[in-house]
């Protein structure tokens, strides 16, 4: 039961996380940099670790997103049903540096299902429920403290 606990803890955290950031974009609001000089700060929940600072009242067009690189899985690999897959990757941001906070590096499988915070972590299906047969699509994502976010995938075959 812990596994689904973890898995809609986090994907709550992460649509409350990505939707605040870009909630304070909204020109009508009046609360982005742009619209009138404020200043936003935002408080975000993410994973299980309680809540995360993001502002994006610095970020101009020359701020980039995290580099996001998964080392585990491989694109490709092959598993058996029920095994435990590795999930290791970075996130290296220019301003913030190499991000390790699982409230900054979330893992999904199948594009939408949460599955692991912080930059190494595993899939275990004995506590987050077996991958069917067939491709699955494993993620990483990555937000910096202006809140602009990275992903990278690869793909993986369970047998």
């Amino acid at each position: 039961m812990r596994g689904w606990g973890l898995l809609l803890g986090s994907l709550l955290a992460w649509s409350a996380l990505t939707a605040a950031c870009d909630s304070d974009d909204d020109p009508a609001d009046g609360a982005s940099a742009g619209a009138g000089g404020g200043s936003t700060s935002s408080s975000h929940h993410g994973g299980s670790g309680g809540a995360f600072e993001c502002n994006d009242a610095g970020v101009d067009a020359k701020d980039t997103p995290p580099m996001v690189s998964i080392q585990k899985p491989v694109e490709g690999d092959v598993y058996m049903q029920g095994q435990i897959i590795p999930l290791e990757g970075t996130a290296i941001d220019a301003v913030d540096g190499v991000l390790t906070s699982e409230k900054q590096v979330l893992w999904f499988k199948d594009m939408v299902d949460p599955t692991g915070e912080g930059p190494v972590n595993s899939y275990d299906p004995a506590e987050d429920g077996p991958l069917p047969p067939g491709p699955h699509p494993i993620t990483l994502t990555a937000i910096n403290s202006r809140c602009l976010e990275a992903s990278t995938t690869v793909n993986i075959v369970v047998e």
